[in-house]
């Protein structure tokens, strides 16, 4: 989610992400190389109680079978 802000920012974002490299990678190499960036700022949370979305496993190469598929229909 991104929104456009009034006051001291200009856009508020919220991202989901696996792991503190996923973090890492995604603010330098994705936010960090934004033309004009002069600053950013980064909240962790620890614990999130509404989101509005889930990060899903990688999905299975072809040819194997995925335990969430299993039994599903």
């Amino acid at each position: 989610m991104i929104a456009a802000t009034t006051g001291d920012r200009n856009l508020c974002g919220e991202i989901a992400l696996e792991s503190d490299a996923a973090l890492y990678e995604f603010l330098s190499g994705t936010i960090g190389q934004l033309p004009g960036l002069q600053h950013a700022d980064v909240a962790v949370a620890l614990r999130s109680v509404k989101r509005a979305g889930m990060i899903l496993p990688p999905a299975p190469p072809a040819g194997e079978v995925s335990r969430r598929s299993v039994g599903a229909g």
